[in-house]
């Protein structure tokens, strides 16, 4: 089973309901954090997830952070932005859904990067 970490400072509420999709999906343990980007990263570095979905306030330092970083190399991150330009600017990440988006759209995102790492 998997383990994801979805970091959304901008919509707590909105983290909370995703999670719950997902953990419905069967997609194995789904967190949330909405705190500051040096937490989250604290986070990740003392329990690494197998993926993270992120908004793009934060995406830029924290996947800057998990490359350079061999205890985190392997978590893979999904970037959630509202911004459909935000691929081109963040290299590095799994993959990018542009929001808002129907869960559906998550669901199918999250399994294509999970059985990519697979």
């Amino acid at each position: 089973m998997a383990r994801i970490l979805i970091a959304d400072r901008s919509d707590p509420e909105f983290s909370a309901a995703l999670a719950k999709v997902l953990s419905l999906k069967g997609f194995g343990t789904v967190a949330t954090a909405c705190s500051s980007t040096e937490a989250l990263w604290l986070r990740l570095l003392s329990d690494p997830p197998d993926l993270l979905l992120v908004d793009g306030k934060s995406a830029a330092e924290i996947l800057e952070k998990i490359r350079c970083t061999p205890r985190v190399q392997n978590v893979r991150v999904l970037v959630v932005d509202g911004d459909h330009h935000i691929a081109q600017v963040l290299p590095g990440a799994h993959g990018y859904i542009r929001s808002p988006a129907p869960p559906q759209t998550y669901v199918q995102a999250v399994r294509s990067v999970l059985s990519a790492g697979s």
